[in-house]
């Protein structure tokens, strides 16, 4: 008896020990499976991310748990940077400090450098595309027919495969077995040019062939009235490949030149025509640089007031040339009151180094204070006694992430006092990822604003599209500028245009973006000739200080400029009030008929004007029925009054009807602003 109840009682012992034992096992198993994520191997890829949290000290705590390696602080927006494995990404998404984790973003400098340009890349059905810098002066006219881009011998066909048009859609021409005379032309004003030449693609349907009997012919006039063949295509028979022809029509330049395809007889299949450009030579200066932006917004009427625009403005961006026309003002002082490096982390004060080894921050440092005068006795700047505050974020190659430019415009809040900025310039954007307040770089400019620095951003180089704004130039609060140009002739107004690659709003919230556009086009500034730009593209350098570029980024330094005339003629007036007087002052493009010209959508307010914005009373007219503090904090959100129909897609603006076309200006005259919003959301 005892001997079994030994064995009884030993049996029991054995049962709980192995259920111990299971105990043991399932607890470490959860302790493993709810522990921070620890890599097996050092090898394994990290990936720079954004990691956004309430408090920051909690955040870096969290990434240092799961052995993440911070690589930025940025208290602006409770955030790092941080070196991350998909692993350990995935376990700090469980994280309750963890509100936001992204992968960090690439941002680009907003200026172009394609240089004189007329383009069709037939990327719209329309005969009115323009891809270029400069505008063609008619649409294509067809001849033989007159059925419009969409159907016939000629149309514009879509190839989203791309078997016969690089670009995804292209100029079709052709049939089965068709007999008959067809043309299709267009023109452009080459007057002035000392050299052009035209680039086009052309490839053959890969399944018929094609046939035509006395051939497709490309052809010049310089008139319209005498045509000259450049080429002929006869025919081709499994030839799916594009092939690219250059022609020189230096000698076709005029004010009427005109581009023709031509085709007669029978023909079978079909040719496609793609990528047509015309890259155009113009004469530049060569004695006294002539920088005439100034001239388009009448900054020099401001100077003879005495106003230089002693207001400091923080350039974020490639860095600064220490070219003495840019560290000194006009009296003769030191005027780079400091100069900070993200990627070192070292501030210089009063005299910095060269540190700007691509020329993009130099150009745009040039447009806002350059001392430097034209043969008029001009500035060739707009606040000529700017105090500049260089914020080096892209490195030599143009590059720049979302977690340097948000670690820029920290630093620059956190030493607005010391260095009383009252103006930030931000000339780059990225693609909207999301609405804007939750764009972590968007986050940190709407607290530049909140802190009373006027941001001016650029609209991007993305046009002419509808809501091709990128970031920050979403943002609602500050002020985003497009891109308009004089056409080479500055005195002369009638001509002036918006440059195509100028971005166009609605945001996708509903705001009106632009604001205001500014001269972008062809604009002269200060670069070395040993920067990364001057050397990749040495014909737009005079090959002494000056370089010719465009873009939104110099029509954002434009502007800049000018807010720091306002300030500093009006110190007291609140970012609020400084985008008000420029918007109540601009001057919207309207045709000859008194309508407007350009879509608001397009040119926001119109064109900027530097004396009458400084001399301006207006108030209380901008950014009425937006909190940023109910914004930032999440207890609102905003909408604007933008909307599209859905029956033909246009963009109308809410309570005031009508819509806006989007063609070509001529004139400019009185402004209005457009810039009310609507609360979004509540939480």
């Amino acid at each position: 008896m005892p001997r079994e109840q030994d064995m009884k009682l030993k049996s029991k012992l054995q049962g709980a020990g192995l259920t111990i034992l299971f105990l043991i096992i399932l607890l470490l198993a959860m302790a493993i499976t709810n522990s921070p994520a620890v890599e097996a191997t050092e090898d394994a890829p990290r990936t720079s991310y954004l990691v956004q949290g309430q408090e920051i000290g909690e955040v870096v705590a969290a990434v240092q748990a799961v052995n993440g390696v911070v690589t930025h602080e940025l208290d602006v927006i409770n955030a790092v940077g941080a070196d991350l494995t998909r692993a350990q990404v995935n376990t700090l998404q469980t994280h309750p400090a963890i509100d936001r984790i992204m992968e960090n973003q690439d941002v680009t400098l907003e200026s172009d450098l394609s240089g004189h340009v007329v383009m069709d890349v037939f990327d719209a059905p329309t005969y009115s595309n323009n891809n270029g810098t400069i505008p063609w002066t008619s649409e294509w006219m067809e001849s033989g027919e007159n059925d419009g881009p969409e159907q016939g011998i000629i149309q514009i066909t879509e190839d989203p495969n791309n078997n016969q048009c690089s670009s995804g859609s292209c100029l079709r021409i052709g049939g089965e077995n068709e007999r008959g005379r067809y043309s299709i032309r267009r023109s452009i004003d080459l007057s002035g040019a000392t050299s052009a030449q035209l680039s086009v693609e052309r490839s053959f349907d890969s399944e018929t062939g094609f046939y035509a009997s006395r051939g497709v012919s490309i052809q010049i006039s310089p008139n319209g009235s005498s045509w000259y063949t450049l080429a002929k295509a006869y025919r081709a028979s499994g030839d799916s490949g594009s092939q690219a022809r250059t022609f020189d029509i230096s000698r076709y330049a005029g004010p009427d030149t005109q581009i023709r395809f031509y085709i007669t007889k029978k023909i079978n299949g079909y040719i496609y025509i793609d990528n047509l450009k015309v890259d155009v030579t113009m004469p530049e200066p060569e004695v006294v640089v002539e920088a005439d932006f100034g001239k388009m917004v009448d900054s020099g009427a401001v100077h003879d007031d005495s106003l230089f625009g002693y207001v400091s403005v923080a350039v974020i961006d490639t860095g600064i040339y220490d070219h003495d026309a840019l560290l000194y003002d006009t009296w003769g002082d030191l005027r780079v009151w400091a100069h900070h490096n993200v990627f070192t982390g070292q501030t210089s004060e009063w005299h910095p180094p060269n540190s700007d080894d691509h020329g993009h921050g130099s150009h745009l440092t040039s447009i806002i204070g350059n001392i430097e005068e034209n043969s008029n006795g001009d500035y060739n700047s707009i606040a000529p006694d700017a105090g500049i505050i260089s914020v080096k974020a892209f490195n030599n190659q143009g590059q720049g992430s979302y977690l340097d430019i948000i670690e820029a415009i920290d630093w620059v809040i956190s030493n607005q006092n010391r260095y009383d900025i009252r103006v930030m310039n931000l000339s780059f954007s990225a693609t909207p990822n999301s609405y804007y307040w939750e764009d972590p770089l968007n986050q940190a400019v709407m607290e530049a604003w909140k802190h009373d620095i006027v941001v001016v951003a650029s609209a991007g180089n993305k046009g002419p599209d509808p809501m091709t704004i990128g970031v920050p130039g979403n943002v609602p609060y500050i002020i985003t500028v497009g891109a308009m140009t004089d056409n080479y002739t500055p005195n002369n107004p009638t001509d002036d245009r918006l440059t195509s690659f100028s971005s166009a709003g609605p945001t996708v919230e509903g705001f009106v973006k632009p604001e205001v556009v500014a001269p972008g086009g062809h604009i002269k500034g200060i670069m070395s000739a040993q920067t990364t730009i001057a050397e990749m593209y040495p014909e737009f350098h005079d090959q002494g200080d000056y370089f010719t570029m465009s873009g939104t980024s110099q029509a954002t330094a434009v502007v800049s400029g000018i807010v720091a005339l306002i300030l500093d003629e009006t110190p007291w007036l609140t970012p609020d009030d400084v985008k008000c007087r420029l918007m109540a002052t601009s001057r919207p493009a309207v045709a000859q008929n008194g309508k407007l010209a350009y879509s608001v959508f397009q040119q926001g307010a119109g064109l900027v004007n530097a004396y009458d914005a400084v001399n301006s009373y207006a108030t209380g007219c901008a950014n009425n029925g937006l909190n940023i503090y109910n914004d930032l904090a999440g207890v609102e959100h905003y909408g604007g009054l933008a909307n599209q129909q859905n029956n033909d897609g246009k963009y109308y603006i809410t309570g005031l009807g009508g819509h806006y076309k989007w063609d070509q200006g001529y004139a400019w005259s009185e402004g209005y602003a457009w810039s009310d919003g609507y609360a979004w959301s509540d939480g």
